[in-house]
Parts: structure tokens; sequence; C-alpha cells
């Protein structure tokens, strides 16, 4: 597969896409299924919840190493990119919601259709898992639409203090948020969100420069991680924040930076490590063939996936084991991550046509 990558493609870029949208559905695996429910295992995996800054950081460093566009021109192929596919899903979804409200003989809401085909709606469906990874969409698109000006704004500097300092400024702007508890509403939620991811996929700008020193400062990075752990352990202990990094997520707040900031200095440590596991994994024809779609079609994979969830459901429910699995965790939660991962692929094989259809 790396042999017949574009010369231009980051390989570690794209290694780590894959990686993290492998991470969401181990993560959706953990939620999703019901296993592990103590307040202690609860707790436990929610510690896992650093896909998503991973997502922005990479998405940060992809789109700016790609061809710099006009604001209208990088704006008409992103959002295209994002909601035809999206709308392609939420199609299916509409059908399989009459289709089972017909079967049922329960009403059909007269605005489905609308609350599907706007992304900020609450969209209204019985097989509530389809619905349950589209809280991305909308902060999505509002940090696509927010990147042309921080990027603008990071070319333009060449003081590197100012170039590092609107990193200060969301930080900052976060743990004020979060004394003077400013959220309860729409608008401050995604004014959170806005503010957190636009973090990362600013921080994502760095990545050629974070590239070149990765094998230097070892001591650096070791001690900038232990300093996140030491400060997130701090954050736990004060009253603003919870220790249940669920909570800290929707919507983010500063301890959630700090803590997943931490996590990924961790792989930002092991990365060359982590791609040379990779690779050798990769040697093997069906491995390499799952990373691939992972890497050409994630967002199509994390659109579809919760299909893939609900096949493994019904799988469980027609086989007449679900009183089983019920009662082995850890048994339920291996054939969910075995199956759904292959099923994730293949899924983003036969939809990835959807991120390729474009608007002339």
């Amino acid at each position: 597969m790396y042999n017949n990558l574009e010369q231009k493609r980051d390989v570690t870029i794209d290694i780590f896409r894959a990686i993290a949208m492998i991470w969401v559905i181990f993560v959706h695996s953990l939620f999703w299924t019901g296993v592990f429910t103590t307040k202690i295992e609860y707790i436990v995996k929610s510690l896992f919840l650093i896909e998503m800054p991973l997502f922005f950081f990479l998405a940060g460093a992809s789109n700016y190493m790609s061809k710099r566009k006009s604001i209208l021109n990088f704006y008409f192929t992103r959002l295209q990119r994002i909601l035809i596919p999206y709308w392609i899903y939420a199609g299916i979804c509409i059908l399989l919601t009459y289709i089972i409200s017909v079967l049922n003989g329960s009403k059909i809401i007269d605005s489905l259709i609308m609350k599907w085909l706007i992304p900020m709606e609450r969209q209204d469906v019985p097989l509530e898992i389809l619905t349950w990874a589209l809280w991305f969409i909308p902060v999505y698109l509002l940090i696509i639409m927010t990147f042309p000006f921080l990027r603008m704004y990071f070319d333009k500097q060449k003081n590197k203090f100012l170039k590092i300092m609107p990193l200060f400024v969301l930080a900052v702007c976060l743990f004020f948020m979060d004394v003077y508890k400013i959220s309860g509403t729409t608008f401050f939620y995604y004014t959170r969100m806005l503010v957190f991811y636009c973090f990362w996929i600013y921080l994502g700008m760095f990545y050629n420069v974070l590239k070149e020193n990765i094998n230097i400062n070892k001591l650096k990075k070791a001690v900038f991680f232990i300093a996140c752990v030491f400060v997130s352990i701090l954050l736990v202990l004060t009253p603003y924040y919870s220790i249940d990094m669920q909570i800290n997520k929707f919507p983010p707040n500063f301890l959630f930076l700090i803590y997943t900031l931490g996590f990924l200095s961790l792989m930002y440590y092991c990365s060359n490590h982590i791609v040379k596991i990779i690779k050798f994994l990769c040697k093997n024809i069906i491995i390499d063939w799952i990373l691939k779609q992972y890497i050409n079609s994630g967002y199509t994979i994390y659109l579809f996936h919760p299909l893939a969830m609900l096949l493994i459901k019904w799988s469980i429910e027609f086989l007449h084991i679900g009183n089983f699995m019920a009662n082995h965790n850890y048994i339920k939660f291996f054939v969910y991550i075995i199956l759904a991962i292959p099923l994730g692929a293949v899924l983003g094989k036969l939809f990835s046509w959807t991120e390729k259809v474009k608007i002339s």
C-alpha cells in the first residue's frame, strides 16, 4: 500500500488518520454496547476519549499542507465533501425510518426529512444508534468555516511567540468559561466546541515543525507529558471538573484540553514506533486492505459505521445469544471490535463514492 501512495502524501498522517477512525470504533464499542457499566468501569473507559482531538489535529495538518485556495473555493470544495456524504447517509436513515415506522404502524413525523437535511437539527429516528455520532457534523462544519482565517493568521506571523499565541488564547478562553460556568445553551455549547477544536486544528498547522523535531528533546517531551498528567489531577480535585471524561468532553472544558494534550503528546513521543508497528502489520494483505479503507474513506466510515454496529446487534439477536453477551462484557466487547472494524472497512469501500460526488 505504501509504495502506491502519491509521493506528496505524508504516510504518517495517513496512518494516524486510520488509527483515529479505528479508535472511534473502539470507543463506540465501549460506550454503545452496554458493556462495563459500573461507576469505576465507566470512568476508566472515559479515559480513552481522545480520538476527536487527534482527528482535528490531523485535519489541521492535512488542510494546511494542501494547495492554498480562495476562501470561497475552499468552502465550496470542503462543504460539498462534508455535506453530500452526510445527505446520502441521511437519505438511508430516512428510508430505514419510514420502513420501520410502516412495519410498526407508528406515525411518521412530517418534518422528518427537513430535520435530517439540516445537520444542526436533532434527527428523529427509531434506531437511535444511527444518530449517536452525528454531533460531529455541525462542529466539523464550524471548524471548516474558521480554518481559512486561522491559516491566514498562521502564515502572516513570522514571530514565533505571535504564531503560537492563538493556542494560549483559546486555552485561556476555555478556562474562564469553566470558572464563570458559561454553558447551558446551544449557543455556548457550540462556542465551547469551536474554541476547543480550533485549538487542535490550529495546532495541526505546526505538524511539519513537530515532525522535524520528533527525534530530539525527548526529555522535554517526557516532562511535558508528566506536567499534563499532574495538571489534570490537580484540576480534578477542584470543584469545576469531573474525573469522568465523558462529562468533560460534552461540551469540552479546560481539563479535557489538558488531558488530551497529554495523551496525544504521548502518542507523538511514540509515533515512530507506532508507524513501524503499523507498517509491519500491513505485511498481512487483509490488514493492509482494511487500513487502506480507513485511510482513503475515513469520513465515510465515520458516517456509516453505526450501520455496522447495528448489523452486529441484529446478528446477536438473530442468533439468540444476547443474554449470553449481556453476562460476558469482555466477550461482547471483543466480538464488536473484531467485527466492527472490518465491517466499517467494507462499508467505507461500498460508500466511498459519496466523497467523490461533486457539484459542478
